[in-house]
């Protein structure tokens, strides 16, 4: 916590998952998803999480327009953690790795 704190950095969680690890289908993923959601909801989605070398992403990508569109038309809008809990991002932007820099 020291660390957090030296860097300005806040540590959250997330408040809804709907299990997308799991092998469900796009339709339980965003059904699942729009159940969970709430005003001040952080929602825990992944592209693709199990222990294959080549996890199956299609699911949540095919869900993810989707969930978007149907939150939008229910009032949510979408927002970075930093807007969420008015906490001043301490990065304006991501530093540039140099160990990925092309040559």
């Amino acid at each position: 916590m020291n660390v957090l704190r030296e860097d300005s950095l806040v540590a959250v969680t997330w408040g809804d998952a709907p299990g997308d690890w799991f092998p469900y289908s796009a339709r339980q993923l965003t059904a699942t998803t729009l159940e969970q959601a709430h005003p001040g909801a952080i929602i825990l989605l992944h592209d693709g999480l199990n222990l294959s070398r080549h996890p199956d992403r299609s699911a949540m990508v095919e869900a993810l327009p989707t969930i978007i569109h149907r939150l939008r038309e229910e009032g949510y809008r979408f927002v970075t953690v930093s807007e969420l809990l008015r906490y001043r991002p301490a990065l304006e932007r991501w530093p540039a790795s140099k160990s990925l820099a092309h040559t």
